[in-house]
């Protein structure tokens, strides 16, 4: 975002905050009580939440989300019976997202307090498979903001909760598959990345787009990518980035970034110092400054540079690499 734009969102600001006040009044004044209507779209709007989550700056989401999250709370507040739990399962989407939100601008703290409300929420509409579903996003997105052994604890729970051929099993699974991987237990790893593989086929097909929550063929190229980019094993690792990068969308770019950071973690692992790098840097160069400020892409690329042998640390790519992540930090 130039400066010209930050000038005219600045300017705006204000009478935007005027408009929302006028807006929202008028709103709690309608003489309308919640109904199927209202469930309806709040779910729209949790659905558009999902994808837009993965594509825009989170920073440009957060004023939309506390506004539209204001506006649930009203009608929850207004609602009972059947329309009130189906607003909380909107909500309870909402809630993880906005944790999700969070992770990727490194707001950890914040994160895990929307974390467990979305949980809370998820419970509290008794649907099993919603609650699996946002316990194996949160054990994912973990693996960018918590220690290794909250990342298993969160996995271990999103394949307790989850129904057995739901989508926040094998999420869970593939959480377990790549922290195990990144903390070099590469036996464990392969086993749960096993258990991924069988269990893809088997998932309820599913016709929304591309977003938080679908499990596409990319999630399943993904994990494998960085179970063998770990461990050095780059024939395969590369064949698994090469078939997710095929299928992700044109919109994507924070899954397509991760993997090329994968690609580096396997070029370093298996010897190639340099070029593993200067991949990594070449990478990080392509990016938007709020694309590289990102957590999953700041920390995938960390992760490939923390593989980079303490002799080694000199390299110009490396130096590169690090005055990169250092601008991400400072910005």
């Amino acid at each position: 975002m130039d400066r010209r734009t930050l000038l005219g969102l600045a300017a705006a600001a204000p009478l935007l905050g005027s408009l929302e006040q006028v807006r929202r009044t008028f709103d709690h004044a309608l003489p309308l009580v919640p109904s199927e209507l209202d469930t309806d779209e709040w779910e729209r709007v949790a659905a558009d939440y999902a994808v837009r989550v993965l594509v825009e700056p989170p920073e440009r989401l957060f004023a939309g989300l506390a506004a539209d999250l204001n506006d649930l709370r009203a009608r929850m507040a207004e609602s009972s019976g059947t329309v009130r739990t189906d607003l909380t399962h909107a909500f309870a989407q909402l809630a993880a997202l906005c944790a999700i939100a969070l992770v990727q601008v490194h707001e950890t703290d914040a994160a895990n307090r929307w974390r467990r409300t979305a949980s809370r929420a998820a419970a509290a509409t008794g649907d099993r498979e919603l609650a699996g579903l946002i316990a194996g996003r949160q054990a994912v997105f973990s693996l960018y903001s918590s220690s290794p052994a909250t990342v298993l604890a969160l996995a271990d729970r999103a394949v307790a909760v989850s129904p057995p051929d739901g989508v926040g099993r094998i999420s869970g699974l593939a959480a377990r598959a790549q922290v195990h991987a990144r903390t070099g237990n590469d036996g464990a790893a392969l086993t749960a990345l096993r258990e991924v593989t069988e269990m893809f086929p088997d998932l309820p097909a599913s016709t929304a787009p591309y977003g938080v929550w679908s499990w596409p063929e990319q999630r399943l190229r993904f994990v494998a990518s960085e179970v063998h980019s770990h461990a050095g094993r780059t024939r395969e690792a590369f064949a698994e980035q090469e078939a997710a990068l095929r299928l992700y969308p044109s919109s994507s770019w924070g899954g397509p970034a991760q993997l090329h950071a994968h690609r580096a973690t396997a070029l370093i692992k298996a010897g190639d110092l340099t070029a593993g790098t200067e991949h990594l840097a070449g990478t990080l160069a392509e990016l938007k400054p709020w694309q590289r400020r990102d957590a999953l892409v700041h920390r995938s690329a960390a992760a490939a540079l923390a593989c980079v042998p303490p002799k080694q640390r000199g390299l110009p790519s490396v130096r590169r690499v690090r005055a990169l992540l250092a601008e991400e930090r400072q910005a």
